[in-house]
């Protein structure tokens, strides 16, 4: 079968046969810009699991779909700081089908201008997932 590329619903109704979408799948990414940039399908939050040493470790509970490791994120602050951070690949879960249950991680390397605050949110493509700290 056809797979199509689409960045969104509205193309893939427009590119969809009238007979319906039999025969037809949509990639799970949506366009190969979201698979350069890092996609989180299904991830809600961010859990802050340790910031020291210039460095912001993240996890995320997996739902068991595809993860794709992005090579940078965006970081937000409630002073209204707004910061690209580069992932650290070696450090991080590396992109690939991770069992629903098992934790996602994300190492981030932060500017030295970085405030010394923890981040509120995340910016990972079209999402914005909330940063909680880890309970203890």
């Amino acid at each position: 079968f056809p797979t199509m590329v689409c960045d969104s619903g509205a193309d893939f109704a427009r590119q969809t046969p009238a007979r319906g979408r039999v025969g037809w799948s949509l990639w799970p990414f949506g366009s190969a810009r979201q698979v350069r940039d890092g996609y989180a399908p299904g991830l809600r939050e961010a859990t802050l699991v340790s910031l020291r040493d210039g460095r912001l470790v993240l996890e995320f509970d997996s739902d068991g779909r595809k993860w794709t490791l992005p090579a940078e994120v965006r970081l937000l602050w409630d002073d209204g700081t707004e910061t690209v951070v580069q992932v650290d690949p070696a450090l991080s879960t590396r992109s690939g089908r991770v069992a629903a249950g098992l934790r996602i991680r994300l190492v981030l390397a932060l500017p030295q201008d970085a405030p010394a605050a923890p981040p509120i949110a995340l910016r990972l493509r079209r999402d914005t997932l909330p940063i909680v700290p880890a309970a203890r």
